[in-house]
């Protein structure tokens, strides 16, 4: 009996070893015991290279258009002349991107187109900058002057923006109300031109294609007539 229980006792010290030693099944490779890695350092010292050169301005090509006001080379550049050579005037007046020499270039002939326009209510002198009376051959050369100058003027200093062509029109002394001018979505601009040409005030005169304003933000997009 003694014999006995001392042979079994070192195959149970074994087998609780082996139990305690290891809670895992030989094979399950499930290891309940195993910790996370905490830590294992972030590396935070990686530079961002900022020496990079930024890309080149694309070079720009030739000049092909120009908007300054609205409509004006369509109402005032060869205007009432047709074919190929009021196409070739139409582009060359685009294409002249020296502005220093747009009056000497331009101005007679728009003053030519305005003297026309101021026919169509059959009462000529009464066109803008004018002075009214019969015409003679200068009558328009103010006009001619004003929108060879093809560009918007803008009063950074006006609260208000409420007049088309304010500081131009304050320039030459006409009815400016003194608002920021430039161009807003709720100028109608070709009614406004075509009232100055034909009776010689800022409205009177419409194109019959309703102002649309469009939405208040950017890019100002309106439903197309």
């Amino acid at each position: 009996m003694r014999n006995s229980t001392i042979f079994l006792l070192p195959l149970l010290f074994g087998a609780t070893l082996a139990a305690c030693a290891n809670g895992d099944k030989a094979g399950d490779d499930t290891d309940t015991d195993a910790t996370s890695d905490t830590d294992v350092a972030v590396d935070t010292d990686v530079a961002i290279d900022t020496d990079v050169a930024p890309l080149a301005k694309p070079a720009l090509g030739d000049q092909i258009d120009r908007v300054g006001r609205p409509a004006v080379s369509t109402l005032l550049v060869d205007a009432f002349n047709s074919g190929s050579m009021a196409d070739i005037t139409h582009d060359n007046y685009n294409q002249d991107a020296s502005a220093s020499t747009w009056a000497s270039s331009w101005s007679a002939k728009i003053a030519a187109s305005a003297a026309i326009w101021d026919s169509f209510d059959t009462s000529c002198g009464n066109s803008i900058a004018a002075g009214g009376g019969s015409p003679s051959g200068a009558t328009y050369n103010i006009t001619g002057s004003l929108f060879a100058d093809d560009q918007l003027y803008v009063n950074a200093a006006g609260t208000d923006c409420t007049q088309y062509m304010s500081v131009e029109l304050g320039a030459i002394g006409l009815f400016s109300d003194g608002s920021c001018g430039g161009r807003t979505p709720a100028y109608d601009t070709t009614d406004v031109t075509l009232s100055l040409l034909i009776i010689g005030q800022e409205s009177g005169v419409g194109d019959g294609v309703s102002l649309s304003m469009g939405d208040d933000k950017f890019p100002f997009l309106a439903a197309p007539n």
